[in-house]
Order: C-alpha cells, then structure tokens, then sequence
C-alpha cells in the first residue's frame, strides 16, 4: 500500500510540475504585435484618407474614408477588424480580411466573384476573402496587455550604455548585454507654466530639431543587435509646437535601420505629428493624431490619420526584452496544491 501511494505521489507530483511549467510558458508566450501588424490599435481608427501598406489590426471601429491595407503585402490577411466597418475599405495584393461577429455578404456578378463584400453595409474591396472571426475581441484584449506590458518594460530599461545625445544628434556607442542601446530623449515637465505640465523637456525646450540617429558602431555589430530604444517621457508630446522632428538621414535612411528603431512614447495619452517619421511607434495608452506618412510600424491607443497620411513598411524587428522567469499566480498555486492534497488523501483514503 505504501509504494502504491508512494508511486502515486510521484505521479501527482509530475504532474503538477508540469501543469506549472505550462502556466507559466503562456505567460511569457505572448507575441509582440510591432513584429507582426504594420498597424494595431487597441481602440478606434479615424481618418479621411489612410494607405497602410502592410497588414493591419484595428481593435475598435474602421472609420476611414479611402482606406487602403496591404499596399506592399501579397497573399496574406491584411485586415483583421475587431470592432465595426463604418466607412468602405479596399484590400491590395490578393489579400483577404478578417471581421468580428458581423454578417459578411459577398457580392458577385451573374454568379462571378468580384472580391466585394458588405459588412455593416459598407463595403470590403477587391479582397481574395472576408470571413468572420470571433476570436478578434479576445486577440484585442491580449494584445492591449501585451503592449502595455512590452511598453512598461522598454522604460524600465536603464541608459547604461555609453550614448549621448548632442544636439539633434542620438549617438549609439555601445550596445548592452542583451544588444541594445537605450536612449531617454528629455523628462516629463512637472513644473512651471501650467500649459506646459505634461509635455516633454527635450522637445519644449528645442526647435526645428530633425532628430537623427548615428550608429558609431561596426557594421558588423547589427547582426547582434536588438534594438535601439528611445524612451520619450510625458503625457502630452506634440511634434508639431516647436516644429521639430524625424530625420530620415543616417540610420533611419534604410528599412532595416528603421525596423530596429522604437520610440517608446511609454506615458502619452496624446501624440501629434505633422511631418514624416522614421521607426517604429509604441505608446498603447495614446491617441495619435498625424498628418504625415510614418515609415515603420505602429501600436498606439486609436488613430486619427489627417489628410492621405500612409504607413508604410517595415515592421519591426525587435523583440520584447528579456524579463525573469515568470512565477504563476499565488492563487493559481495554491489552487494546484490543494488538489493535489485531496487527490492523494482520496487515494489513501481507499
């Protein structure tokens, strides 16, 4: 009685091991959506002109005169909408598109398929496919916690390397064990005129900045690279007050210098563009309002795309940072070991 209790112990004991090292493998298996969406937003999408050239997940409503999506993608989804359709949409390259819970109508011609599909009564065009997913609303809520998480961490990064910041210039000098280089561009203003609470230092303080980054390092060192990270402080950033902005010279002249470059806009609720802008875009919490094209991918809040603002190819390449081994939930714990514990006195109880 005593090794058949003893073996069942064993048994239990694996099998807890391994239900926890499944909880907490979920934990850290979350992906990171820049790597994969040329645009997501969390909430809204609102615009009177918007050409995405790669794939797309808006997690609010499409209202979106003359939207574009797929420009540059081929063969794949280029739309996955979790909200409502409320303005007419058209897909590019064989793509097809994805929406939540809405009745999908294809519209064919004496029994031809022309790629035209009502959703809400608004119209999906030269699409491959439209179908439903109702999985959409639950990919929304973990892509919000994922962002949200990556953007947390980003900040938490320390400046540790040797970079520096002269006057327009971002000087990558080192790289971190993990391959990247972390810049904080200014600090949240907290003080001082009351227009001024919220915005950011460095760009309060300077005007008609094109802001450039200058890689110093080898040529050879990208292949160890893992991202270059500018962490941007504050509530309220505008662009546009000071007339300052993106360089597209240096690094951010290629597409791979722009696919390993990530302005963290970690604390903004609000975000104004008026001229081109070069990297990737991460600030979950904020509304971006833009008036220009972004050549990189985009994660924000909701959007407000102003004239034919366009957002263009590539996504980005850099990964979340590395965190700790993920623990489970005490609750979640506590709940396996008490299971465990009434498994096995049911077992000695027989």
């Amino acid at each position: 009685m005593i090794n058949k209790s003893n073996s069942m112990m064993k048994k239990l004991s694996i099998i807890l091991i391994t239900a926890l090292i499944a909880v907490t493998h979920s934990v850290n298996a979350t992906s990171f959506a820049l790597n994969d969406y040329n645009l997501v937003t969390i909430g809204d999408v609102n615009s009177s002109s918007l050409h995405v050239h790669g794939n797309a997940f808006v997690g609010g409503n499409l209202n979106a005169g003359n939207a574009e999506f797929g420009n540059d993608i081929n063969n794949t989804t280029a739309l996955e909408l979790a909200g409502e359709l409320q303005q007419n949409v058209r897909i590019h390259g064989g793509n097809s598109a994805e929406v939540n819970g809405s009745a999908v109508q294809e519209i064919d011609m004496n029994g031809v398929a022309t790629g035209r599909y009502l959703v809400n009564g608004n119209a999906i065009s030269n699409a491959s496919s439209v179908t439903q997913n109702a999985q959409l609303s639950a990919q929304q809520a973990a892509i919000k916690a994922s962002l949200e998480s990556a953007s947390a961490q980003f900040a938490a990064m320390a400046d540790v390397n040797t970079q520096d910041i002269s006057g327009n210039k971002l000087h990558v000098n080192s790289l971190d064990s993990n391959g990247y280089a972390v810049f904080q561009l200014g600090e949240k203003v907290n003080s001082g005129d009351a227009a001024d609470i919220g915005k950011n230092s460095f760009l309060l303080s300077n005007s008609n900045q094109d802001l450039e980054i200058v890689y110093n390092l080898s040529a050879s060192t990208l292949n160890e690279l893992g991202g270059i990270i500018i962490n941007v402080p504050g509530t309220e950033i505008d662009f546009s007050e000071n007339n300052n902005k993106v360089s597209g010279n240096g690094f951010l002249s290629s597409l791979q210098g722009r696919a390993n470059v990530l302005w963290n806009f970690f604390e903004a609720t609000s975000i104004t563009l008026n001229a081109n802008f070069y990297g990737n875009i991460l600030a979950p919490l904020a509304q971006l309002t833009s008036s220009s094209d972004i050549d990189g991918s985009v994660a924000v809040y909701g959007l407000s795309a102003q004239h034919s603002g366009q957002i263009h190819l590539p996504t980005s390449t850099i990964p979340t940072p590395p965190s700790t081994v993920s623990i489970p939930e005490p609750s979640v714990v506590a709940l396996m070991l008490l299971s465990l514990l009434l498994l096995v006195r049911r077992h000695n109880a027989h």
